[in-house]
């Protein structure tokens, strides 16, 4: 459902570019009037070009610029939360980082393996240890914020470690130690490994929480560093590979790529379906999801979908973690942590508006840091996210997705 925006900015924008000593600024300045009864307040909005992100917070903490126009990196946090002036507020990054198994070798073809996998690690962990609280676990393939998400409502979760029901799992489906060597044969009876392979050193900690839940479960495991490309290239083209770590983030709610990402008939196509994962039910849905037009119809078929994928784990979700933002409160107020891009989003400079006692809320210029520089003025050929919080700006959109990502 959308939000009707048709005559919010309507007003005349001049779109000006200036070049100080140290940064490009960015400002877009409001030049006639503006109804009195709403947003946008502020007579102008300046995004600052700053890429370091010492110098972002640096510039926050002198009052140089009043928000950090991007996510926060989290060692910045405690220091950042000491200042008097300076608020931080935080929200779901709409994305994670995951295990994709391969499901066309034997043994991890069997569901039974990927579900006492999945139940043998401690996610929450995970989001404690590595990611300091900052992160919750996720089970599903669509991330929690999306509306479409089917996450807390299944009657299970894998989000803590469950030896006890992950070693009832590979029992009932043969996985047993025949030879007496601690680690368990597959069903036929042959001895096998698996190898699980990551590439930021970062991440090292999360690859051994992984090897460990295997091995405390009788599976013979080993995380090893690999070079990204080496894995990413066998995952575009189908080759070979037991377990690799990878993350991925989504740039809006849509859902309609679920049904590309993990139809059967994509496992074997370039570029997609990484776990080569075939299931006729998941597959059932698709039509419903990708061609209905009725929203309910839609929705049920993304949610029947998900309990088809959960239960079969080809990706096993780890986390979804938190992204930061901060901003300055000695003059401005209204900010609006948009529940898809955080305080940096279009909802923030459309109400943030000056404090009453600066003469408020209309006027005042709001300064805000952009990562990067403008690659393209014309938003056809930018794919770049900084190009777009500023191109954003200049349009004027019948319909806007609200601040809860509605």
């Amino acid at each position: 459902m959308g939000r009707n925006v048709s005559f919010m900015f309507a007003m005349m924008l001049i779109l000006v570019l200036t070049l100080p000593t140290s940064t490009n600024e960015i400002s877009i300045t409001q030049t006639s009037s503006i109804d009195t009864t709403r947003g946008p307040y502020v007579d102008k909005i300046v995004h600052r070009v700053v890429t370091q992100y010492e110098q972002q917070v640096s510039e926050l903490q002198n009052g140089q610029i009043d928000l950090i126009g991007g996510t926060v990196d989290p060692t910045f946090r405690d220091a950042l939360s000491e200042e008097e002036n300076i608020e931080m507020a935080q929200h779901l990054r709409n994305g994670y980082g995951f295990l994709s198994i391969n499901c066309d070798k034997y043994p991890f073809n069997i569901t039974a393996f990927r579900r006492a996998f999945a139940f043998a690690l401690d996610k929450e962990a995970i989001c404690e240890g590595w990611w300091d609280g900052l992160a919750v676990p996720q089970d599903s393939l669509i991330p929690q914020i999306n509306p479409f998400s089917i996450e807390g409502q299944l009657p299970y979760t894998y989000y803590e470690a469950n030896t006890d029901l992950a070693n009832q799992l590979l029992d009932a489906a043969g996985f047993l130690d025949i030879d007496e060597d601690n680690f368990r044969e597959a069903p036929n009876g042959m001895d096998f490994d698996v190898l699980i392979e990551f590439a930021q050193p970062s991440v090292v900690d999360i690859l051994q929480e992984t090897q460990g839940a295997l091995r405390a479960v009788g599976i013979n495991a080993t995380a090893t560093p690999t070079d990204f490309y080496d894995y990413l290239n066998r995952l575009y083209f189908h080759g070979d590979y037991d377990i690799v770590f990878l993350g991925t983030s989504y740039n809006n709610f849509n859902v309609d790529w679920i049904a590309y990402e993990f139809w059967s008939e994509y496992a074997d196509e370039p570029y997609w379906n990484f776990p080569n994962w075939r299931n006729a039910t998941f597959d059932s849905y698709r039509d419903a999801l990708i061609h209905s037009v009725d929203y309910d119809e839609v929705y049920e078929a993304a949610i029947a979908m998900q309990e088809v994928w959960v239960y079969e784990c080809p990706y096993i979700i780890l986390y979804e973690n938190v992204h930061l933002s901060a901003y300055r409160t000695d003059k401005f107020e209204g900010y609006v942590n948009d529940a898809r891009d955080g305080v940096p989003g279009w909802w923030t400079n459309y109400g943030v508006r000056l404090k009453d006692e600066l003469s408020g809320p209309y006027g005042g210029t709001f300064v805000r840091s952009n990562p990067l520089d403008v690659d393209s003025f014309n938003f056809m050929r930018s794919s770049s996210t900084y190009t777009m919080d500023i191109l954003e700006m200049l349009y004027d959109s019948l319909l806007k997705m609200d601040a809860q990502g509605l």
